[in-house]
């Protein structure tokens, strides 16, 4: 799917197989602090380069954004 709004100001894309994302990305509308909840999430790329995070929770975790500007999800293989 594509174009889904979060709360917080977010747009998503994701896409997936046999069950399992394969790619995931979050487009910043607004420029906020965004916190991910997912199985497997092992980190945040900005333009193919891996931004720092928090940790939040076993499954969760939180990163700055910049408005204008789409972040990968990085998930365990």
């Amino acid at each position: 799917f594509f174009g889904l709004r979060a709360r917080g100001g977010f747009e998503l894309e994701m896409s997936w197989e046999d069950g399992y994302v394969t790619r995931a990305r979050i487009f910043s509308l607004a420029g906020r602090s965004c916190t991910v909840r997912a199985q497997g999430i092992k980190g945040v790329r900005l333009n193919g380069k891996v931004i720092p995070f928090v940790r939040v929770g076993k499954n969760t975790i939180e990163f700055s954004t910049e408005k204008g500007k789409a972040y990968d999800l990085i998930f365990m293989p």
